[in-house]
């Protein structure tokens, strides 16, 4: 995807402490059991959303993908997309781009394809 795609916005994922003991620990404590926190860029939310959604009969609400990374970016990702619009792996519409029946067997190669 084109340079015009990346914006700033950056945001944090958490997770909470695994181990039991250890939560309880952090909460008598008075602290939030908070395991690790990361920075998500720009691209990681760009993945992220495509290989969450994609994995899902809904699939990609492209109003709110527009909202959350622009028009280009939409643009292209339905660009990207259309080779396997054309092979009946993925449908496009309704404003929502999501796996047929066919491209759920194939989904995890579609969306490496269309990583950032």
């Amino acid at each position: 995807l084109g340079k015009e795609c990346f914006q700033s916005g950056d945001k944090l994922r958490f997770a909470n402490m695994a181990q039991l003991t250890s939560y309880e620990r952090e909460i008598e404590r008075g602290y939030i059991p908070i395991d690790f926190i990361e920075k998500l860029g720009f691209k990681e939310r760009y993945e992220e959303t495509l290989m969450l959604r994609l994995r899902t009969q809904k699939g990609i609400d492209l109003s709110l993908f527009e909202k959350n990374f622009g028009t280009s970016c939409r643009e292209q990702l339905i660009h990207r997309a259309q080779p396997y619009i054309d092979q009946g792996l993925l449908l496009y519409q309704r404003d929502r781009l999501a796996p047929t029946e066919r491209g759920f067997f194939v989904i995890d190669g579609i969306i490496s394809s269309l990583f950032l």
